[in-house]
């Protein structure tokens, strides 16, 4: 049975296809793009095209405590930002974004109905790590399960199904000294970026495309900010990565002698689900 799952600020979770919530006659799953059209005699051709923002809407039913479970949730919604989570069949993939419109209405049963807007297309999470060696959860907070790559040292990868640009959060442990990064894709180079700094042994360097404005920084092991690196940035290469379609490989150098630790946090995106 298929499952939507509403996640807060906290990493707290509430199930909207249980008893007491029940959500139904879901709308919006689909996708719209907008675009701009050129006209050739005939002819036409599309010059701009975006995703458009995803709107889910539908009703939620409360059965067992009204009252009671409806104020819940309109304070369960409040701690923003939300992340809806769809389980269509075995995988679960994401939506960020908020609430938008909670419309209640006093009938015999009590009925909200509710317009979830998206920040971000829907994507699926996968994370992993070089050679397993990483401390803990390879130091990201994030509850998702982690895969062992088969690649050699200072290396990871992931298979992308997806036709949609998808972007990552990539990790290098120090201690390290100029680290560059190299992205392939079906074993053809993509992109490239270089950071000249030392990272030392409690610290790491984070490369993300995850959020509106791809950053280059440096945390420390609880991903504690420490400072901005963009400035430190080699200017002549692209830097910031984002997955295609295919066979997605980074792999690491630097200018010391020992073997890096490196991480990776890639959201694979799509139009529908």
């Amino acid at each position: 049975m298929r499952e939507f799952t509403l996640i807060n600020a906290d990493g707290e979770r509430w199930n909207v296809t249980e008893t007491k919530t029940f959500l139904h006659s879901v709308a919006g799953l689909g996708y719209e793009f907008t675009q701009d059209i050129q006209r050739y005699g005939d002819n036409y051709d599309t010059y701009y095209e975006v995703l458009a923002q995803k709107k889910i809407t539908g009703k939620v039913y409360f059965g067992e405590d009204p009252n009671d479970d409806y104020h819940n949730f309109i304070r369960f919604l409040q701690n923003k930002p939300l992340r809806l989570a769809y389980k269509p069949t075995n995988e679960t993939y994401y939506l960020s974004g908020n609430v938008a419109i909670v419309g209640q209405a006093e009938t015999e049963t009590k009925t909200a109905t509710i317009e979830f807007r998206g920040s971000t297309p829907w994507y699926k999470v996968v994370n992993t790590f070089n050679n397993g060696i990483l401390p803990d959860n390879g130091g990201f907070s994030y509850t998702f399960d982690f895969f062992f790559t088969e690649d050699a040292p200072q290396t990871v990868s992931v298979d992308s199904d997806s036709y949609t640009e998808s972007p990552v959060r990539f990790e290098i442990y120090g201690p390290c000294i100029n680290p560059s990064w190299t992205q392939y894709v079906d074993n053809k180079v993509v992109c490239t970026g270089k950071v000249n700094i030392t990272v030392p042994s409690n610290r790491k360097l984070v490369v993300d495309t995850t959020g509106m404005t791809p950053s280059i920084t440096e945390v420390d092991l609880a991903n504690r900010f420490v400072q901005d690196l963009y400035g430190f940035s080699d200017f002549s290469t692209p830097r910031f990565m984002a997955l295609k379609h295919g066979k997605n490989r980074i792999t690491v150098e630097h200018d010391g002698n020992n073997i890096v630790k490196v991480a990776m946090e890639a959201r694979i995106t799509y139009a529908s689900v």
